[in-house]
């Protein structure tokens, strides 16, 4: 798999591999068909959050060319997140309506009342992808094509597994701090952020797999995790959608109540597993990720000093 460091390799040669690769994958995406169009979006967001993360995980190590990378790939993922959103909203309710009916059935009016607000929607998401979805998808594959060019200059101090170690303390210590101001107010923008750094942390630990024999329950933990917290994200930005004028009608009542409900059964349970994945501190943690790698698995090569830049 390619989101994967493998065993004996330099750390920064597999870095920058697998940045090649999810920058590759971006664009392959982004080239499909108007049909597959909303799949490919989907995915190639999938590949800018990966890659996000990883230079998230590096920024001890890379500094201020990590904080420039972050800058640049994060408007192409806004570029992006706009022509996603809508169709995130239509899966959101689909759940939402599948689950609320299945528990307590609604009248043949209600249901069409609920049917028109999904069509409203849609059209917004073909509104969407016809008004300047192109040039959105040729301004990010542009952008992805400059970062494929600058991955080669990037460099890491220290190298091996003192960057590992360096990047594993700081992701779960921003998780730790990230649950702390999470208590008590998992919905919303607290519970997003810590939604982003059990990413994070999730995406750090596939990425070592190669060469951490034994990664146990974490990941799935964590993958869940992260799944709660961005469905009680996703639901938040469907009840911004619903209707704001007038009197509240009848459907939008049920909708708002079923939404509710799942976002407080999500966040209880985000906040249980947070809890637990979160209770070690952050040097044992990362001590006890290294301890399965040998020296021969993470090494500790030397790069050569960066070029000068050319004088002006």
């Amino acid at each position: 798999m390619a989101w994967r460091l493998r065993r004996g390799e330099p750390v920064t040669d597999g870095v920058r591999r697998v940045a090649r690769e999810e920058l590759r994958l971006v664009t392959r995406n982004l080239a499909l068909p108007p049909a597959g169009r909303d799949k490919g979006i989907h995915e190639a967001r999938k590949a800018l959050k990966r890659l996000r993360a990883l230079l998230r995980f590096l920024a001890p190590v890379m500094r201020q060319q990590s904080r420039l990378e972050l800058d640049r790939l994060r408007g192409a993922a806004r570029r992006l997140s706009g022509l996603r959103d809508s169709a995130v909203a239509i899966e959101t309710l689909d759940g939402v309506v599948a689950r609320g009916i299945a528990a307590a059935p609604v009248s043949a009016r209600m249901a069409k009342d609920i049917d028109r607000f999904r069509a409203s929607l849609v059209a917004s998401r073909e509104s969407a992808h016809e008004n300047g979805a192109a040039e959105a998808l040729r301004l990010v594959t542009a952008e992805i094509a400059e970062a494929a060019a600058r991955v080669a200059a990037w460099r890491m101090m220290p190298e091996g597994e003192p960057a590992i170690r360096a990047g594993l303390e700081r992701t779960f210590r921003r998780g730790r701090k990230a649950l702390k101001s999470a208590r008590g107010r998992f919905a919303g923008e607290f519970g997003h952020r810590l939604r982003m750094r059990a990413k994070d942390l999730f995406y750090c630990l596939r990425l070592l797999e190669g060469v951490w024999v034994g990664t146990g329950e974490l990941p799935a933990r964590l993958k869940t995790l992260e799944e709660s917290l961005g469905e009680d994200h996703n639901l938040a930005m469907l009840t911004e959608r619903l209707p704001r004028a007038g009197q509240t009608p009848a459907w939008q009542k049920r909708v708002e109540a079923w939404i509710a409900s799942d976002r407080a059964a999500l966040c209880e349970k985000a906040e249980a597993i947070a809890e637990d994945v979160y209770r070690e501190k952050p040097r044992p943690f990362a001590t006890r990720v290294l301890k399965t790698a040998s020296a021969a698995d993470v090494p500790r090569t030397r790069l050569p000093a960066a070029a000068a830049p050319p004088s002006r």
